[in-house]
Order: C-alpha cells, then structure tokens, then sequence
C-alpha cells in the first residue's frame, strides 16, 4: 500500500511511503523518485571562503530570515561577513563585519523587539590574552546593518592572577527582554583543560555595559 505525495512542480516526480511486516513487526519503506528540474533546485552561491570553518559550529547559528530578508553569516577566512537576499537566490556582495579567521570564533543570535530586528554576536579570538566581545546591530530592509560599537564581555587578561587566559567556542542567546547570555570555553594556558562559562549583561540596550556578571558552571 502506498501513499503518493505529488512534488513534480518542484523537480521531485513523487515520495513513495509504503509499509510491511516482517517477523512480527511492522516497517515503513520510503520511495523517492528523483527528476531533476534544474530550474528549480539548483542552490544558489551566496560567497566564498579560504577556511574549513567558514560556518562552523552548529550550534552558533549562522543563517536566519528577518525583515523580509534571509541572512548568512560566515568566515571568509580573513573577516567574519554577512550576505542577504530577499528571494534565497539572489544574493548581496559580502560585506566585512570585523577579523576574523574562521567561523568557530563566533556564535549570531536574531532578536525581534519593540518592532525591529536585531542581530547580536559573540567573538572569542583564540589568542592569549584575547578578551570575549559583544556587539548588537539592527537588521535594516535595504540589507544594511545598523552597529552598535563592540564592548568587552569577558576579560581573558588577569582572570585569577594569569594572564594568559584562551577563550573559545561563543554561543550567544538573547532573553525576551533583549538581555544577552554568552556562554564560552576557556582554559588558562595554551595547554590547558577546557572549562566552561557563561555570562549576562546588565543592559539590553546594545550599549556597553558595566556589570556582565559572570556565571560560573564548570
């Protein structure tokens, strides 16, 4: 018995679900006729990058759609970047945000509030002494970005006494009153064991702000 889902409009002729029993128990077999439509399915460029990492990791989101517009995010192994579309297809010339040699270094995080769109990132460096940066910006229609100026979220440069401090891996997440938590890595030498942390602003304003609170959790 089959189930028939027609896609052919989109390139894909048809999805074929059918089930049957084995043994005592049941299973599903998926049928998937391909005819290609290259027309259709064909993916877009959006840009290039000279790292493995332009996108890396997963969990630090890289790609939404806001404003009427969708919005990526990467590393063209020199800068972090941004490119926009309004159709998925078309697509802006890159535009430079800030240095930044792959994509693990920084997490993106879309807010909307009090009837705009914002973007905020986390940039962790890698680098002795490199400190965790914060920055807001406002998604505009035309496909610009409105920033605020880059603040401090965590100095990396004389946590308990060393001052040597990595910190890595940011993850940024924004609460519903617009105040931003970063959790990151970090390790107190080049060598060292990972640990975890995470903190909070004291503003939601995207200005800078005097109190992040760090939150111990390792």
């Amino acid at each position: 018995e089959w189930l028939i889902v027609d896609w052919s409009d989109e390139g894909l002729a048809n999805v074929r679900i059918g089930k049957f029993s084995i043994f005592g128990f049941n299973l599903a077999v998926i049928k998937v006729d391909f005819n290609l439509n290259d027309d259709k399915i064909d993916p877009s460029l959006i840009g290039s990058s000279s790292t493995q990492y332009a996108i890396s990791y997963p969990y630090q989101r890289k790609v939404f759609y806001a404003n009427g517009r969708y919005w990526v995010f990467w590393s063209d192994g020199s800068y972090m970047v941004y490119s926009s579309s309004t159709d998925g297809s078309s697509w802006s010339s890159p535009t430079n945000i800030r240095s930044c040699s792959n994509g693990r270094k920084f997490s993106v995080w879309l807010e909307y509030r009090g009837g705009a769109y914002y973007v905020h990132y986390a940039y962790a460096p890698e680098t002795s002494a490199g400190d965790l940066i914060y920055r807001r910006g406002v998604l505009n229609s035309d496909g610009t970005i409105t920033w605020s100026s880059e603040q401090v979220a965590y100095d990396a440069q004389y946590i308990s006494g060393i001052r040597n401090e990595y910190v890595y891996y940011p993850s940024i997440c924004v609460d519903s009153n617009g105040y931003p938590y970063i959790a990151f890595s970090y390790r107190e030498s080049y060598g060292g064991v990972y640990n975890i942390k995470l903190t909070k602003s004291s503003t939601n304003d995207g200005t800078r702000s005097t109190d992040w609170r760090e939150i111990l959790v390792s």
